[in-house]
């Protein structure tokens, strides 16, 4: 699933950043000016606030209609400190494992010692 997302997303990049490209242009074409900033500034703003939100709106979208992608999001956060446990106790088995294979290899060694 993860495969068909990140395209999506790709392409969610290009609409966003068109659309506040385009919004900014009509901005400084209009030669409007906010909080005193001069009108190439003021497009600049406008481009980067338009982005976000529109970035917003698109994440917003997408959760609401994904409600699987929340539920997953929720429960990883959830998993993580089991899975640091499982992988701590995963390390100590391989440990144990690898005492318990020289142990074997020494036996091995001692019986062959003995014939």
């Amino acid at each position: 699933m993860l495969w068909l997302f990140l395209p999506f997303v790709v392409l969610l990049a290009g609409v966003v950043a068109y659309s506040a490209d385009t919004i900014a242009r009509k901005v400084g074409r209009k030669h409007l000016r906010l909080f005193g900033l001069r009108p190439k500034s003021t497009a600049l703003l406008v481009a980067v606030l338009s982005g976000m939100g529109i970035s917003a709106a698109s994440l917003g979208a997408f959760l609401l209609l994904n409600r699987s992608a929340v539920n997953t999001i929720a429960q990883a956060d959830q998993l993580r400190p089991q899975i640091n446990a499982l992988r701590e106790e995963v390390e100590g088995v391989q440990a144990e494992l690898g005492a318990a294979q020289r142990e074997r290899d020494e036996a091995r060694r001692a019986a062959e010692a003995l014939q």
